[in-house]
Formats: structure tokens, sequence, C-alpha cells
């Protein structure tokens, strides 16, 4: 996670996942809600990529945007426990809408958007775009939000070319490089305190049928 240098140092997502556990009081700052607002998709990622009846698999190719809107919407809503409210399809300036909203009478507003990727949806550049321009220049701004979350969701697998290599990225490489134009986007620009990247695996998981009957993962769920 990305904050300014005046909150607490950067916490890794296993740290905002155990925050959100174990802080399950209502946020009086825009920080604590954004704390809170990272630890759930963060919760849903662990349910959907490591949960041996989690949702892998649920999304087709080329799903519908609005499908997997309303999937993390749904699930946000559902993990909220009245501690805030969850806002979808807000219009915002020259007609753009925004995916997810979530707000706090006291605390705040935290932006949510959601990108699904599949094989045709999103370059590395298209995605650096949505974090600069698309969530921090028309959402965060618009909503008058100092934090906001890119939430990524690959239904099926694939890489991305890297400009300028003739070499492509997984998924992980992906997700490392953009929560790096993050902090470089809250080092930058005043108006941003807090911002994230969070990436989830919804690939089906692949089975075999071998001795031990046990399901293989896609490569980058491998341990090394």
């Amino acid at each position: 996670m990305a904050i300014k240098a005046a909150e607490p140092p950067a916490r890794t997502p296993n740290d905002v996942a155990q925050f959100g556990a174990a802080h399950e009081k209502e946020p009086t700052t825009a920080t604590e809600l954004f704390d809170l607002v990272c630890g759930r998709p963060m919760a849903i990622q662990h349910d959907i990529e490591k949960d041996e009846f989690g949702d892998r698999g649920i999304f087709p190719n080329n799903v519908a945007v609005e499908i997997v809107q309303r999937y993390f919407a749904g699930r946000l809503e559902r993990a909220s426990r009245q501690r805030y409210a969850v806002t979808r399809e807000e219009e915002v300036a020259d007609h753009e809408e925004l995916d997810i909203r979530v707000r706090h009478a006291r605390a705040g507003v935290v932006s949510i958007e959601i990108k699904p990727l599949d094989s045709r949806r999103y370059s590395i550049e298209a995605l650096r775009k949505a974090l600069s321009n698309q969530l921090d220049g028309q959402y965060m701004r618009a909503a008058k939000s100092n934090y906001g979350t890119l939430l990524l969701c690959m239904g099926h697998e694939r890489r991305w070319r890297v400009k300028g290599s003739n070499r492509n990225c997984e998924f992980t490489e992906l997700i490392d490089s953009l929560r790096a134009d993050c902090a470089r986007l809250v080092a930058d620009r005043s108006n941003i305190h807090g911002l994230e990247v969070i990436g989830i695996s919804a690939t089906p998981l692949q089975k075999v049928q071998g001795r031990t009957g046990q399901r293989v993962r896609p490569h980058h769920d491998r341990p090394p």
C-alpha cells in the first residue's frame, strides 16, 4: 500500500489484511476507512485463490464488467457489518461512471475502480492510465476523496507485454509494477493520501487424473 510519508510506514498486503481482521471497529478517520476497505478485497482474494471451495473459475472469458462489479460490490457490502456503505455506478464528470465508492459519514470516501482482466482487455499502459487518469484524475477528485483502490480480477490466464522489451510479465509482476506506480503518484500528488492495487486471480483450477487426485494450480499460484 502506498500512503503519504506523514502517515505510518507503508504496509504490506498481509499487514492490511491482518489489520482488517483484528480491528473490526467503526472507522473514525479516512486512513482507518482506507485500511478497512483494503482489508476486505484482500480477504476476498484469499477466499478465491486459496479456499478449496472458493469462487475460482466463476467468470467466463470476456465477462461483462458489470457482472464483476456486482460480484465485488455485493461481497464488500455483505462484509461491511454496517461499518460503511457501498454505492455503485455514480456518474461523475464527463459522464464517466465509477465502479464502487465506500462511504462513511465521518471517515469519508474511498474510491474503488474494478478492471476484469482477460485475453483481450487492458495492457500495462492502459492500467497505468487507469490509476493516474481515471481513478485519481476523475473518480477520486469527483468524490473529494484522497484514497483509492484499483481492483484487478484476472479470470483467465494471460501475460502482459512489457513496453520496450521482447518479454512478457506474469500477473504478480504486473501488480508489483502498478504498486510502484502507486508510490510515485502518492509522492508526486498532494491530493492523494493513499493508493493501492489489489490483484485477484480467479482463473480456473486445472484438474488432472493422477494417483493422488490432487488439483494442479496455474503456474503463477505454484510455490517456488
